[in-house]
């Protein structure tokens, strides 16, 4: 046999051999894609695949338009039935997803309007204020005035807000307190005032067995802070409503740094106890102005009735609940149309008090905004609601802590 022969025999073998790895190869192939299109025909969902950029993206880049996000790890991420994805791992406490963003080497999340970050294989994050890496001037927040003369009353109308005697507007923000026999608001108010500054007013939470001595001590240390105090009387029960009202008024109508409001989110004979209420105030001596609950906390049909029947008319102002974001869809074109003046004095991030809502942040997002913008008053509920992360400022009666929500407030500057 020729050496010619024996170089052409082992060329054909090792093309032989060539050929069965290519085969092997491209088998494997297809029994992936064979796997492939048997999971779309089972209906199942299927992650994309991921497509691997060369290096880690760039600060500022955004999913969608792109595919994929990489990390200063080296770690792909993904969009895909609004979850996130590491590697094709489920982020599994987000939904709702909408846009991803890199910035400053991590990943962020946009969910029900609200951002979220930075993101993890283990969660996308605390909500945070704004667009990462955005820098937004928030919009200028009228701090409470500085009074060099003496305040002796308020008025109140749509188109000025709420006006001291000496002419100064008081663009009203602040909290809920609890002043219902648990000494809350003693534990709290040194962190309280500490670590929200800026408040200019609270709303006094009592119940039909708060007596004047509680609300006196609380109400005492507001005043001292110039910090207007709504009286808020947070029960169903009606009976015995008019004379509880009549007590504070007796105790407070002296005091222009206190305002009263009708019963909490009233369900029965809405406007005739409130009628019935306002009267009995006026009677009393009481000229400050007064709040004007709606139905349930959030219907209007009560208004015009009321409007109609109370003397005074122009000392009335509305007061909104907000909670499912209702505040940005039609109720504040309805509020606006009862052409009074409206505090949104209780909004929140929890239907429920303690679970969080899905669109939570939104909510308390645009109610801070629309009272930057000066279109309304606002009070968070709350800064002593069993200090859990729904509803609540803080994670601790003593405020020493604060929730994701009070972080997200102190972040957006209000209240500061």
């Amino acid at each position: 046999m020729s050496t010619t022969t024996v170089l052409t025999a082992a060329a054909a073998q090792a093309a032989d051999a060539a050929a069965t790895v290519a085969r092997a190869a491209l088998s494997g192939q297809i029994a992936a894609l064979a796997a492939r299109v048997a999971v779309l025909e089972a209906g199942k969902p299927v992650v994309p695949p991921v497509i691997v950029p060369p290096t880690e993206s760039a600060d500022g880049a955004l999913m969608p338009p792109l595919t994929v996000l990489v990390d200063a790890q080296g770690r792909h991420w993904t969009l895909f039935g609004g979850q996130l994805h590491v590697e094709g791992v489920v982020v599994a406490d987000t939904s709702g997803v909408d846009l991803a963003k890199y910035s400053g080497h991590a990943v962020y999340q946009r969910g029900g309007g609200a951002w979220y970050g930075p993101s993890s294989a283990a969660t996308g994050g605390s909500a945070i204020a704004g667009e990462p890496g955005v820098v937004v001037t928030p919009p200028v927040t009228t701090l409470p005035p500085v009074v060099t003369g003496t305040v002796t009353g308020f008025t109140v109308s749509q188109a000025a807000g709420i006006l001291d005697n000496l002419g100064n507007r008081w663009e009203l923000r602040g909290y809920n307190c609890d002043c219902i026999g648990s000494g809350a608001f003693d534990k709290v108010k040194v962190n309280l005032f500490a670590k929200f500054p800026g408040a200019n007013m609270c709303r006094v939470v009592c119940d039909q067995g708060t007596g004047v001595a509680e609300v006196q001590s609380m109400v005492a240390a507001l005043t001292a802070r110039k910090m207007i105090s709504f009286i808020d009387y947070h029960d169903q029960v009606q009976g015995g409503t008019i004379a509880w009202y009549q007590v504070m008024a007796a105790a407070f109508k002296s005091n222009p740094y206190v305002f009263m409001e009708t019963p909490n989110e009233p369900s029965i004979n809405v406007a005739s106890d409130q009628i019935a209420i306002i009267n009995a105030l006026r009677a009393a001596g009481w000229t400050n102005p007064i709040g004007l609950e709606l139905h349930g906390g959030f219907l209007f049909d009560n208004i015009p009735p009321v409007r109609a029947a109370c003397a005074q008319g122009n000392q009335l102002f509305l007061c909104p609940h907000n909670y499912g974001d209702w505040w940005n869809g039609s109720m504040q074109s309805a509020a606006n149309a009862t052409l009074l003046y409206s505090v949104v004095d209780e909004f929140g991030d929890s239907m429920d008090g303690s679970n969080v809502d899905a669109n939570g942040t939104a909510c308390v997002i645009h109610i801070i905004q629309s009272q930057q913008a000066h279109q309304n008053g606002a009070a968070f509920w709350s800064a002593t609601n069993n200090w859990h992360e729904g509803d609540n400022l803080f994670l601790d009666p003593q405020g020493a802590t604060l929730s994701s929500m009070g972080k997200l407030i102190q972040q957006m500057g209000w209240l500061a």
